[in-house]
C-alpha cells in the first residue's frame, strides 16, 4: 500500500479559504455582468456533456483519432444545446 505524505492541516485550510474567496469573486463578477448561476450551470453542462462520448471513445476504441474526438465533441455541443436554443443556436440568448 502506497502511503502519500499528508499536507499540514493549516495548508489544507489555506487552500480551502483561497478557493472559497476565488469562487466568491468569480460569482460576483458574473452577477455584475448579468450572468446568473443558472446560466453558468447550463453552459457547464453543455460543455462537459459534449465531452463524454469523445472521452469514452478515446478510452475504449483503439482507432479513435484526435480529429474524430474533436469533431464528435463539436457535434455533441450542437446536439445538446439545440433544445436550449431552438432555431439558430448561434444567435440565441438563454434566459433562465
Amino acid at each position: 500500500m502506497l502511503l502519500l505524505p499528508q499536507p499540514d492541516t493549516q495548508v489544507k485550510f489555506s487552500w480551502f479559504l483561497a478557493l472559497a474567496v476565488i469562487s466568491g469573486v468569480i460569482a460576483i463578477i458574473l452577477l455584475e455582468i448579468g450572468l446568473n448561476l443558472g446560466w453558468v450551470y447550463l453552459v457547464m453542462g453543455i460543455i462537459i456533456g459534449s465531452a463524454v462520448f469523445p472521452l469514452a471513445a478515446c478510452i475504449t476504441w483503439k482507432k479513435c483519432s484526435a480529429v474524430a474526438a474533436v469533431t464528435s465533441s463539436l457535434v455533441s455541443v450542437c446536439i445538446i444545446s439545440e433544445p436550449a436554443c431552438p432555431g439558430n443556436m448561434y444567435s440565441c440568448t438563454i434566459q433562465l
